[in-house]
């Protein structure tokens, strides 16, 4: 993607004093290929980056207003300087400096204590980007910038015939107390607009920032590799090493583990007695999408996106609640068939014609793409457990053979919406060249996979590798939905398992990587948000304003099978894939429970929702955590993402010598394996990073923790999370 060329009057102004300044710099500072030079003009200081490829990367460092006569000192540190700046507006406190490892990292941070009350006056970009004559380049290409909370990241290239690229990215979580004060979000705020880049401090002239408070104004990263990635694979695997290098060097907030167990008791009460979780068809109760939704049908995929976890949870803790719901779910499924399709569908046929046509998705015969193939691939997972019945196994088969269709019809390339019947396309794309539903190939690849295993037939193993290939023609777009994304990246790891074909494995690196650059590596921390963990947010959609419970938690499960798929065959990935996913899933696992109202103040919650009711004393979640400025819960209670507590007590909820005791483990569990007095597990991930154990019992049995045969620990109800490193072998004894 190419921006137009544009300039601020401010960089015009930079440019030329820059140009005619024939000052000693400050400091020169050598840097792999690249060097770094801090330079004073009157009032102003600036800093360039003279890169090896003849541009050079410029910063004005806020705008100063150096008094006059101020002497700058400079204190030498390992890798930089750091400096004070008195002005006519406060004190302004400066780090800068680099090393090289591979690429050229550049660092520097502003802090500010103003002298007076007073607001920010100007939205200046932080960096321009020149040829070392000081011209104006032609625009390069540019593969990432900030979208809505994502992290606050850029990448680009130079353009043709140029080498090198810039990962640029601002560490937004330092900047809260400035986004508080002023009443600002920090959405949006990291962009290109050719030759200006990176954080472009949004401002507020009504709520000024308070007098001798310190501020963090910029925190940035810059990266400068001498190659530009050529290809989507390359692209995908850089973005992946940068993000990670960045990871490793910032500050993260400390993780809290949260009994999930009451939860599931309280969640799982509300689900199977409140009213406005379900309605009544016929002889046959069926779950609301959304708490109090009377308006729409019921939807197959709501019915089994609870049932298939709440199976799976059951299976091992069985409760009254669970099996009641358990057989309500399971008997109406059926009610979805359609005869003339042969096929599962959408909305249950005999409501179909309550829908209002007030949004474009509810008419009776349309179908969203995703939505044909994803209750199928719960229904596969409950029948491969047993679970089920002939009836169930025969719609199954079915409706795969009806997805089949559908497939070769659109040659894999799904639309938005198309009609069930004829099979003609109502929408074709989100956005004028955006594509249909690009990922739901993988999706329906997995679904294949899956036929396959339940059959055994060969012919739907062949028919998933034909829908896999067609994923890399979509490059860096191939995220529509994330979970379905997710379901794709566990496709292809899975056929080159079967196959060993590096083509799938590469395509699994690049849907991971577009994963992982879909989330927000930042802390939010000011406005609401500061009443819920936004740390690592994994978002819906590529452009969605918010978090969503039901895409994070199947997010959560899926990379949690497809890092145990990836050890079992130790398939040569991308090490950051290794160091980054249990990341996300020591994160997210800690966030969930703020998905639900009763952990939260009443009055950060939605007065008004878009669909039904929101309750805030029931344990159903919301569906949104979005920016620290907006109200929680806008869309609705989301009663299709009630599953998430259930998957995320049975797979990280470890049993331990009684029925009451656990171990709430904040990552994926590996190879765990019943020992003499005790448990043994793998931990994944980089040692780099550490992840919490919690102990969750009622007993007062004590138990002794020990990581890689060493250090061993007590574990008790006193005592608070244990951290392991990643990568080590767990084992927890009792007596």
């Amino acid at each position: 993607m190419k921006k137009q060329r544009t300039l601020q009057t401010r960089s015009l102004y930079t440019i030329h004093r820059l140009k005619n300044d024939t000052s000693a710099p400050l400091h020169e500072q050598a840097v792999g290929p690249c060097k770094l030079r801090l330079r004073q003009i009157d009032e102003q200081i600036y800093f360039d980056i003279a890169l090896p490829n003849s541009y050079m990367i410029i910063s004005c460092v806020q705008h100063l207003f150096i008094n006059k006569g101020e002497q700058i000192t400079l204190q030498k540190e390992d890798d930089g300087i750091r400096f004070g700046v008195s002005t006519v507006i406060g004190r302004f406190d400066i780090q800068l400096g680099g090393v090289f490892e591979d690429s050229a990292f550049f660092h520097y941070r502003v802090s500010f204590e103003p002298t007076r009350t007073l607001s920010l006056s100007e939205e200046i970009f932080d960096l321009l980007l020149l040829k070392t004559d000081y011209s104006i380049p032609e625009a390069g290409n540019v593969y990432l910038e900030q979208v809505q909370a994502r992290s606050g990241a850029c990448f680009l290239d130079f353009g043709k015939a140029v080498n090198g690229s810039v990962y640029y990215f601002q560490n937004l979580s330092e900047l809260h107390g400035y986004a508080e004060d002023s009443q600002v979000p920090l959405t949006d705020s990291v962009k290109v607009v050719w030759p200006e880049m990176g954080f472009k401090c949004p401002i507020s002239p009504t709520s000024p920032l308070t007098k001798g408070k310190r501020y963090i104004l910029r925190d940035t990263f810059i990266v400068y590799h001498p190659t530009k990635p050529k290809t989507a694979y390359e692209r995908a695997v850089f973005m992946l090493k940068m993000q990670h290098e960045i990871y490793r060097r910032i500050e993260k907030p400390k993780v809290a583990l949260y009994d999930l167990s009451s939860i599931v008791e309280k969640g799982l009460k509300d689900l199977c007695n409140h009213k406005g979780c379900w309605q009544q068809v016929k002889s046959d109760a069926f779950l609301n999408a959304y708490l109090n939704d009377y308006k729409n049908p019921a939807e197959s995929m709501v019915q089994l996106s609870v049932l298939w976890p709440l199976l799976d949870y059951h299976g091992r803790y069985p409760s009254s609640e669970a099996a009641d719901i358990i057989h309500a779910l399971t008997r109406g499924i059926p009610r979805f068939y359609d005869e003339k399709l042969r096929s599962l569908v959408r909305w249950i046929p005999e409501k179909s014609h309550h829908l209002d046509n007030s949004e474009e998705q509810k008419k009776p015969r349309l179908m969203d793409s995703w939505y044909l193939h994803h209750p199928l691939l719960n229904m596969a997972f409950l029948l491969r457990t047993g679970q089920g019945n002939d009836e169930l196994r025969d719609i199954f088969f079915d409706s795969v053979r009806f997805c089949m269709k559908v497939a070769k019809h659109f040659d894999y390339k799904w639309p938005i919406f198309y009609d069930v019947d004829t099979l003609d396309v109502v929408k074709a794309e989100a956005a004028p060249g955006e594509g249909g539903e690009r990922d739901v190939a993988g999706l329906y690849a997995y679904l294949l996979l899956r036929a396959y295993e339940l059959s055994g037939q060969k012919s739907y193993l062949e028919e998933a590798k034909r829908a896999a290939r067609t994923l890399a023609q979509y490059g860096e777009n191939v995220l529509y939905q994330a979970n379905n994304t997710a379901y794709a990246a566990e496709a292809l790891l899975e056929l080159w398992s079967t196959t060993k074909n590096d083509v799938f494995l590469r395509q699994a690196e690049i849907c991971v990587a577009h994963l992982l650059r879909n989330t927000s590596i930042w802390d939010m921390q000011y406005g609401h948000a500061k009443e819920y963990p936004t740390f690592f947010m994994l978002f819906p959609l590529k452009d969605a304003p918010y978090a969503a419970i039901y895409e994070e938690h199947e997010c959560i499960g899926s990379f949690s099978r497809f890092l145990t798929m990836a050890y079992k065959e130790k398939a040569p990935l991308a090490p950051e894939i290794f160091a980054l996913i249990p990341e996300y899933i020591k994160y997210a696992l800690a966030r969930l429970p703020f998905y639900y109202p009763p952990m939260l103040p009443d009055d950060i919650l939605a007065q008004e929702v878009k669909t039904g009711f929101l309750n805030k004393d029931l344990w159903i979640p919301v569906e949104d955590l979005g920016d620290g400025w907006d109200e929680v819960g806008t869309v609705g209670q989301e009663v299709y993402g009630a599953g998430a507590i259930f998957q995320a007590f049975t797979n990280h909820m470890l049993p331990l010598d009684e029925d009451d005791s656990f171990c709430f483990v904040g990552c994926p569990i590996l190879d765990i394996k019943r020992v003499k007095g005790g448990v043994r597990f793998r931990i994944p991930g980089s040692s780099e990073f550490a992840y919490p154990i919690r102990l969750l019992s009622r007993s007062k049995q004590k138990y002794v923790l020990s990581a890689d045969g060493e250090d061993n620990r007590m574990l008790d109800q006193d005592s608070t999370e244990i951290e392991v490193a990643g990568g080590k072998t767990v084992t927890i004894k009792w007596k």
